[in-house]
């Protein structure tokens, strides 16, 4: 196969989300290949040892017509994977943010009504997002492209939105470090709470994460917790996430945290609550599982296809109805010693290993 050239206009894995799997990419590619090239913009940090890095200055459309350019003379020895904003020049297409059309519309969903009309008018009229939304388009209309998916949501869209493609699409979803994210050993959640400075057991502990409060529903993960209070129940909300808001912070009951290793965090939990409004495949729903939490979220998140046994947890399909999600909350708090075995075997095949491997394999089968 040829060696495989990625292109992504930021990098820095501490990030996490799209920067963090392409630097889990580029090891794998590396390891097997012996080479591998990232096409990135100014001050990449932390490029893997071995990898190849040609840093394009610019920013937006500015670094993509520069990407563009650099492909002229690789394509015949590359193969081109592009992780957001594909044009003609990429061979391989893994919209893990999922198409760019559907952020924009994601966006106006989450917002305030009264802004969404201008606010979707003045985000279409820019000549960055006609830039974005043509490169895009010319991927799909060129037809011979391979489209590698996180979930079927997804790949569901993609078909909806460009029914006359002809490439392929396949579903190769996400990966879990499964020594990373693991059931906690007897005992050990209980010293987690005590080093990590979390309110001791009995108490609830429900783990909230992400960095787009509204998009994932903090406001109705907020508002399941004092329904829970209101019980009597010792619950808290533990928040993973950057940009929370402050009305949510201050509450005695809420607790912000960051952290660049969170699994010590779903392994102090007691349940993962995601209300989301709209995400392609929440890789948390993921690591929750392979630590033996339960998980309440939406028919929203594309992760929800692995929540069909209720043993390993819900799916609402109304982000706001918060009388789902509070039942079920509830339901789940029930102690079942087999449970966290079942949620983590339903994610083997989502562990590193055998999601590189099935990557690997649709990629030999393109060449």
């Amino acid at each position: 196969m040829k060696t495989i050239a990625l292109i992504l206009d930021r990098f820095d894995p501490n990030r996490g989300g799209l920067e963090s799997y392409a630097c889990f990419l580029l090891k794998r590619f590396l390891k097997k290949q012996g080479e591998a090239l990232l096409l990135t913009g100014p001050s990449p940090v932390n490029v893997p040892p071995g990898v190849e890095c040609i840093s394009i200055p610019g920013k937006g459309p500015d670094f993509y017509k520069g990407a563009s350019k650099q492909l002229l003379h690789l394509r015949e020895s590359h193969l081109v994977l592009s992780m957001r904003h594909p044009g003609e020049g990429t061979d391989v297409f893994l919209p893990l943010g999922g198409l760019f059309y559907d952020a924009l519309e994601a966006r106006r969903k989450v917002e305030s009504a009264w802004k969404r009309l201008p606010s979707r008018l003045v985000r279409f009229a820019s000549t960055r997002t006609r830039f974005f939304l043509g490169e895009e388009r010319k991927f799909f209309q060129k037809g011979e492209g391979l489209v590698l998916c996180s979930s079927p949501l997804v790949a569901n869209r993609i078909q909806k939105r460009f029914p006359l493609f002809r490439g392929r699409i396949e579903v190769t979803g996400l990966p879990v470090n499964p020594h990373q994210f693991r059931i906690p050993e007897p005992g050990e959640a209980e010293s987690l709470r005590a080093s990590l400075h979390l309110p001791p057991k009995p108490a609830l502990l429900l783990l909230w994460v992400g960095n787009d409060p509204k998009r994932k529903g903090l406001k109705q993960a907020f508002t399941v917790l004092s329904r829970l209070r209101k019980r009597k129940l010792e619950a808290y909300l533990l928040c993973l996430g950057h940009h929370l808001p402050p009305r949510f912070t201050k509450s005695p009951y809420c607790i912000p945290r960051w952290s660049p290793d969170p699994s010590l965090f779903y392994r102090a939990s007691d349940l993962l609550i995601l209300p989301t409004l709209e995400d392609n495949y929440s890789l948390s729903v993921l690591e929750a599982l392979a630590c033996g939490l339960p998980v309440v979220t939406t028919l929203a998140n594309g992760a929800h296809v692995h929540l069909e046994n209720p043993v390993i947890g819900r799916v609402v399909s109304d982000p706001l109805d918060i009388e789902g999600l509070d039942a079920a909350v509830l339901s789940l708090l029930q102690p079942n010693q087999q449970a966290p075995i079942l949620r983590r075997r339903e994610v083997v095949s989502s562990f590193e290993d055998p999601h590189f491997a099935r990557i690997w394999k649709v990629l030999n089968s393109k060449t």
